[in-house]
């Protein structure tokens, strides 16, 4: 009889940010799932962070490919490491991607859902950058509130929000096998 095993890896990140990654263990059979990589800032440091962890999942697998790599949403704290660890993932190796369905481009209402939060996107980009033309330092208090909300898009004062769908692209084509689009439930 064998004895199945889950072990859960928490990863910090120093600031707001999500990575697991999930062993379980059936007997001489293991399978590892990683669950999101990112870090809501994108600094150097958090780089560098997602790196280390990057490196300790490899050395974790010890030469095996990841069964599963899932990112979950487009947000900054979710997804931004499969860009900066794009190489380091690559080495590691990824048999299979999973993604939600609203990054299905193959299901018309995921299209165009997407569309309309892009468009919401930049025109609160938009709205930021007017605010700080109108207000300028009158407006700081005002204007972090917003760069905040930009910054799970992977936006800030100088850039629109890019970041988050670039990682779900690079995503789509990691894996061996084609990436599975899941839907709640």
């Amino acid at each position: 009889m064998s004895s199945l095993t889950a072990t859960v890896r928490m990863y910090r990140l120093d600031e707001l940010g999500d990575c697991f990654l999930l062993t379980f263990r059936d007997g001489e059979t293991t399978s590892r799932m990683l669950v999101d990589c990112g870090s809501f800032r994108n600094s150097n440091a958090s780089k560098a962070r997602l790196q280390e962890i990057i490196a300790d999942i490899s050395a974790e697998a010890n030469g095996a490919a990841l069964d599963v790599v899932v990112g979950t949403h487009q947000h900054n704290d979710h997804v931004s490491g499969f860009v900066h660890c794009e190489d380091e993932l690559k080495a590691v190796g990824v048999s299979q991607v999973w993604l939600p369905w609203l990054d299905d481009p193959q299901d018309a209402t995921a299209v165009e859902i997407g569309q309309q939060h892009k468009n919401l996107q930049r025109a609160l980009y938009s709205a930021r950058s007017k605010l700080q033309s109108i207000a300028g330092a009158k407006a700081k208090d005002k204007l972090s509130v917003v760069d905040d909300i930009l910054g799970f898009y992977g936006a800030n004062a100088k850039a629109p929000p890019e970041l988050p769908a670039e990682a779900v692209r690079r995503l789509k084509v990691l894996g061996e096998k084609k990436p599975r689009y899941l839907r709640p439930g």
